[in-house]
């Protein structure tokens, strides 16, 4: 009687347990029969952490585009490749000429917050008063030069894979060995009262980079809001803005992005040395000096200060809450550098694939070629991402790896979304206390990508009540 009791309650059990990937499969097989995921492929991966275990999985090994929750794995990576303490420095220096001329140097270190606004030690007129402190207090009203070094990360910005139509976004803004204000730059636009006519740019922040922008933006109809796109690539001194934006509205904003942050801040420090009495006769960027065969400054550089940045933990939680691209792809180049495989972003993405390869994830299932998901042609299976929170959930930063992911429909996860993808990788804390690490992504999607995440969501709901 014992033994028949004992395999009734293992039936039973099983059978209890089996109940939840049932509803899952059932959910996920309702997706397929909608005419938006009609064509689709889907990868949905979920592992109950409780007992141990797999609770469900359908196309967990396919190789997916998974867009911005590929940050999921670049944050891992950076906790354990970097650690949550790292910072990163830029240096100021000075030397003098053999004239006895005062020479100034910054030495950038790719530190993405460098003028950001998202901390109070950071913003961009703090930057730039620090410099102004040194050399008040040692009384240099006049340089003779001013360097700065923006070639940390060589002269490649952009990861490769990154489509045309993104890379004069703000979301499009690469990871420079100078990087500066997030590398972005805002566009005020005026809609006419007429659907058809010019939008006009009112405004741009900073100033000078309205006269690089040639405006074709219309007035389109009320309610349709912003549907610009920005044209432009590193370096260039001419871009576009087309598309248009919805009556309705007295102003709208357009964030873009820096064509050149190196050159932004030049243009800014100028400012503040001319505001503050303190005048440089010449100025140098190490990129510029490069392209046109110039000579770099050969000075002995005594170092004046070291800027320092927030810690990796404070950065990453702004590259999971707001998706920062540029955040993700300056951490991938500067684990390159730190490993000392390079200071590019596949030197970085080298170091992230062995990383995760010597722990049990095969090299297939992690085809990327960026940090930050941007590109199409990254390719990872939700099973590897699951694999990479497991292996989170045994670190001591886990829980601030945690707390800095977003909360979306009562989950803790990373959204992920470009032109027929839609992607979710978290962690689910049910109501009856049990955990569960997914992934879920969806490829070739039709329609309305609204409606695409509702309907995904409604299937990570059956999860919240297991």
């Amino acid at each position: 009687m014992r033994s028949i009791f004992t395999a009734l309650f293992i039936c039973g059990s099983l059978s209890i347990y089996a109940q939840p990937e049932k509803k899952l499969e059932s959910a996920v097989q309702q997706l397929y029969q909608d005419d938006q995921f009609k064509h689709a492929v889907i990868g949905f991966s979920v592992w109950d952490v409780q007992a141990n275990r797999s609770l469900y999985d359908h196309g967990g090994k396919y190789g997916l585009t998974p867009a911005s929750s590929l940050k999921v794995l670049t944050s891992i990576s950076g906790y354990e490749l970097l650690g949550q303490d790292f910072v990163y420095t830029t240096t100021i220096e000075l030397a003098k000429n053999d004239r006895g001329q005062h020479i100034l140097r910054i030495n950038g270190s790719g530190d993405p917050t460098f003028g950001s606004h998202r901390w109070s030690a950071t913003q961009g007129p703090l930057m730039l008063e620090r410099i102004g402190k040194i050399l008040k207090e040692r009384n240099i009203r006049t340089l003779h030069a001013v360097y700065i070094n923006d070639m940390e990360f060589g002269y490649q910005p952009l990861p490769k894979g990154w489509v045309w139509e993104d890379i004069g976004n703000y979301y499009g803004a690469g990871a420079w060995g100078f990087n500066w204000r997030e590398n972005h730059f805002k566009l005020t636009l005026k809609p006419a009262l007429k659907q058809g006519e010019p939008a006009d740019i009112v405004s741009t922040d900073p100033a000078w980079i309205k006269d690089r922008i040639t405006n074709f933006v219309t007035t389109g109809e009320k309610g349709t809001g912003d549907q610009t796109s920005i044209y432009s690539s590193p370096y260039q001194t001419r871009l576009f803005i087309q598309g248009t934006i919805g009556m309705g509205v007295d102003l709208a904003v357009v964030s873009g992005a820096l064509p050149d942050p190196a050159e932004a801040f030049e243009r800014e420090l100028q400012d503040y040395f001319k505001a503050n009495d303190i005048h440089a006769t010449s100025y140098y960027r190490y990129s510029d000096l490069r392209r046109s065969g110039g000579v770099l400054p050969s000075y002995t550089f005594s170092l004046a200060d070291t800027v320092r940045s927030p810690l990796y933990a404070a950065i990453d939680y702004w590259f999971l809450q707001k998706s920062i691209n540029a955040f993700g792809e300056s951490v991938v180049k500067t684990i390159g550098w730190i490993k000392g495989t390079g200071a590019c972003t596949p030197c970085g993405i080298e170091v992230i694939k062995d990383f995760w390869m010597n722990r049990g994830i095969p090299s297939g299932a992690v085809q990327i070629i960026d940090g930050s998901g941007l590109s199409p042609n990254n390719k990872i299976s939700t099973q590897a991402l699951v694999e990479a929170i497991r292996f989170a959930r045994t670190r001591p930063w886990y829980n601030r790896f945690y707390s800095n992911l977003p909360v979306m429909n009562g989950i803790r996860m990373k959204s992920g979304y470009i032109s027929g993808v839609r992607s979710y990788t978290g962690v689910v804390k049910s109501l009856s206390g049990k955990e569960f690490v997914f992934a879920f992504i969806v490829n070739n999607f039709d329609g309305n990508p609204s409606a695409v995440r509702e309907k995904m969501w409604k299937v990570l709901d059956i999860l919240k009540v297991q």
